[in-house]
């Protein structure tokens, strides 16, 4: 009903309460009061049945608005927790360890050069360097850079610390490992080589030089202590394929700073596929594409050479995924509905809920109804 028929409606119903007050006091002509009463009563039903449908409406557009904006999120909102993979094919990678890390396999390099260091001994040929007293560095003392030069040479042992930045390059035949904000230690082996030990010395321009050839096998151990601005540089030559595995990282990067000092930095990938382990779906990376990836929980992080540069393995989650041409990036991340989509465990989970709701509703129905409506 429009808004005028109500007003007529309601003062129709307001001179049928007063005319059925007036009989009642009057007593005399019950059969008009109840022909008032009879009007009022079925007026009350027209307006009841007016309302509910009116409410009826309002509830139904609630309803669906309120779908309408489910499905609308689902679609457009990303998963906050991405499960992934991805192998990436680059001259360089940048990680942030964040856990303690150790070298779980030895491997046979040459041509070895570590700087930045606070000791090193090795004293079957009479190298003792340590600038540690009693646990403290003595900054007043310059740190030293060792090189040992031979072909039979095996790194056993590499420790680094947790919250540690790492850049690991190909520099042609050899590997270079940057170590950045956290002290490291390791012990190598050496058979008939040549170490030289470089010191600095008052003047700016001379180095104290300790150079010792030796036939046999020697025992040479270095550690370095936090060190910031500059890294510590671990450089040599390898001669068979290396793997470096079980590293776990919170942040992990394929850029490099060019040119050098600009704060701008450029993508080093080669080629990258990713997979995104919810729905399946599997993403190529070309030349100089970007990938930016945020909040990392490490699972699988490995390190190995490849024909084009480092093979980079990585398994886990992050929070956000972006990747493609510079300036053009995509977010990679599933959205609510596709996620649902592809979660088998999911579907039949909801479709067992429904059948189970269905079939205890229709035994209601069944044992009950009847006696509810009596």
């Amino acid at each position: 009903m429009d808004k005028k028929t109500i007003k007529l409606f309601e003062k129709e119903r307001q001179y049928h309460t007063d005319a059925l007050v007036k009989e009642l006091l009057k007593g005399e002509n019950i059969s008009e009061a109840r022909k008032h009463r009879n009007w009022l009563e079925i007026s009350d039903a027209l307006l009841e049945d007016c309302y509910e449908t009116k409410n009826s409406v309002f509830w139904h557009l609630i309803i669906a608005f309120i779908c309408l904006l489910s499905i609308g999120f689902i679609w457009a909102c990303h998963i906050k927790t991405i499960q992934l993979s991805f192998e990436v094919i680059s001259p360089n990678v940048n990680f942030k360890l964040s856990e303690n890390w150790k070298l779980s396999k030895s491997f046979q390099i040459s041509n070895l050069y570590i700087n930045n260091l606070d000791s090193v001994l090795a004293p079957g040929i009479n190298i003792i360097f340590s600038r540690i007293n009693e646990g403290s560095v003595n900054l007043n003392q310059e740190s030293a850079t060792l090189v040992v030069n031979g072909n039979s040479i095996w790194l056993k042992e590499l420790n680094l610390s947790k919250d540690t930045g790492i850049d690991l390059q190909l520099d042609n035949d050899k590997l270079v490992l940057y170590s950045k904000g956290k002290p490291l230690k390791g012990k190598l082996i050496a058979e008939n080589a040549k170490v030289l030990l470089l010191k600095a010395t008052e003047d700016e321009d001379e180095e104290e030089k300790i150079i010792k050839s030796f036939q046999g096998v020697e025992t040479i151990r270095f550690t370095s202590s936090e060190v910031i601005p500059d890294p510590v540089i671990i450089k040599f030559k390898y001669h068979r394929p290396w793997e470096i595995r079980n590293f776990r990282a919170e942040s992990i990067e394929f850029l490099k700073e060019f040119p050098p000092g600009s704060r701008k930095f450029e993508s080093t990938i080669k080629s990258a596929r990713i997979k995104l382990i919810e729905t399946g779906k599997e993403f190529t990376l070309r030349k100089e594409d970007r990938l930016l990836i945020k909040n990392i929980t490490t699972r699988r992080l490995e390190c190995s050479q490849s024909k084009e540069g480092i093979k980079v393995f990585f398994e886990g989650s992050v929070s956000s995924i972006l990747a493609g041409s510079p300036g053009y990036e995509k977010n990679l991340a599933p959205t609510y509905l596709e996620y649902y989509y592809h979660q088998k465990k999911l579907r039949f989970f909801w479709s067992a809920v429904i059948f189970l709701w269905g079939l205890l509703w229709s035994i209601k129905n069944v044992f009950w109804g009847n006696s509810l409506k009596r």
